[in-house]
């Protein structure tokens, strides 16, 4: 064998070597990006099953908390001082913002409130 027909022969295994090694970097490939894709649709599957749970959950809650404050809205028009019932519609928990907890602002208004609702002879008390 010659040196031109070796050189041809390495010439062509070296082609064929690299047409493989090619093909399995393709295959390789196509299989990561499928991979990547079927991760990604479970993800987007998961998101928005959890969304729907939660929004499903927060109507619910939201129902029952409209129920309940219109039933409470109705019992706060019986019953006790003006200011006990204008206390039952009002967070008085000293909580948060909503509370009147110290530094809020609403402090102060939380304190009046419930001092006027403890004492019956209080301006306003009697009216409705």
């Amino acid at each position: 064998m010659g040196y031109s027909q070796h050189k041809l022969i390495s010439s062509r295994q070296w082609r064929e070597r690299r047409d493989l090694s090619i093909q399995h970097r393709e295959e390789a490939s196509s299989t990561r990006k499928n991979e990547t894709v079927k991760a990604a649709q479970a993800a987007i599957d998961d998101f928005y099953e959890n969304y729907n749970q939660k929004k499903d959950k927060t109507i619910t809650q939201t129902r029952k908390e409209a129920e309940e404050f219109l039933a409470s809205r109705e019992d706060t028009s019986a019953g006790g001082t003006s200011w006990e019932r204008i206390a039952k519609l009002v967070d008085l928990s000293g909580k948060g913002a909503k509370g009147g907890a110290p530094g809020t602002g609403k402090e102060r208004f939380r304190d009046i409130l419930l001092s006027l609702r403890k004492d019956e002879k209080a301006p306003g008390a009697s009216g409705y």
